[in-house]
């Protein structure tokens, strides 16, 4: 006759086939280490950027906005003329309190240019600091040549951070490693203004001597994180 399976028995058969299961759907896991590197390069800057504004303040609010309104637009058609990249940003109107009441208007504008012909850009910021003010003047680098930078030093990151691995499975005597996740991100790092002020915009009967520039250089980095499983240990 034959004996009875206690549910205990049971169990444990189950809970061992189960395993079995599992172990043959997922291979075997090892350590995983997290890990990172970089590359990064010096680049020269290609593009010079310019903030200019106008600022009146008056009794009437409809006087200081016509004043801001026809400067900006001289900036804008002399900007065009002389073949700069040229958009407007920043229109503010505020009123100008005293006592807790109104006592007149303030109104700005701000203008950007941009142009990789620093001559052509300096020369120009001459002409239109007789009615304009300049807030900042500075290098940057365009997103094409930004990508072209970045583009060069992804396969050194990329070998950086598989350096890295090789050298961590290296030392702790495992037979090689795979990558289980990998993340690419970039940076960079742009110079200080070249020139910064802030004043408000004087008419003048001549222009001003043109602003120094001079090119600069930029910081671009690729940065590679991730995760990479290690091995069995190496059989002796």
């Amino acid at each position: 006759m034959p004996r009875p399976l206690c549910v205990p028995c049971l169990a444990a058969v189950l809970a061992l086939a189960a395993g079995a299961a599992a172990g043959h759907d997922n291979p075997p896991r090892y350590d995983q280490v997290h890990l990172s590197a970089s590359a990064g390069a010096e680049v020269d800057t290609d593009l010079l950027v310019a903030v200019l504004f106008r600022e009146e303040q008056s009794d009437v609010q409809a006087t200081a906005a016509d004043e801001v309104n026809r400067a900006v637009r001289w900036a804008i058609d002399q900007a065009k003329a002389a073949g700069v990249s040229v958009e407007t940003s920043a229109y503010r109107t505020q009123p100008v309190y005293q006592k807790q009441q109104i006592r007149g208007w303030r109104v700005h504008q701000s203008i950007r240019l941009e142009s990789r012909d620093p001559d052509k850009l300096a020369a120009l910021l001459g002409e239109l600091q007789q009615r304009l003010s300049i807030q900042s003047l500075g290098n940057e680098l365009s997103p094409q040549a930004r990508k072209a930078a970045e583009d060069a030093l992804i396969g050194a990151a990329v070998d950086a951070f598989q350096a890295r691995a090789a050298l961590i499975a290296t030392t702790l005597k495992r037979d090689g490693h795979r990558i289980v996740s990998l993340d690419v991100s970039t940076s960079g790092a742009a110079p200080p203004p070249g020139i910064v002020m802030r004043a408000t915009a004087m008419e003048s009967a001549a222009p001003p001597a043109p602003p120094a520039v001079e090119p600069g250089t930029l910081t671009v980095e690729v940065h590679v994180s991730g995760t990479v499983e290690l091995n069995a240990p190496r059989r002796k």
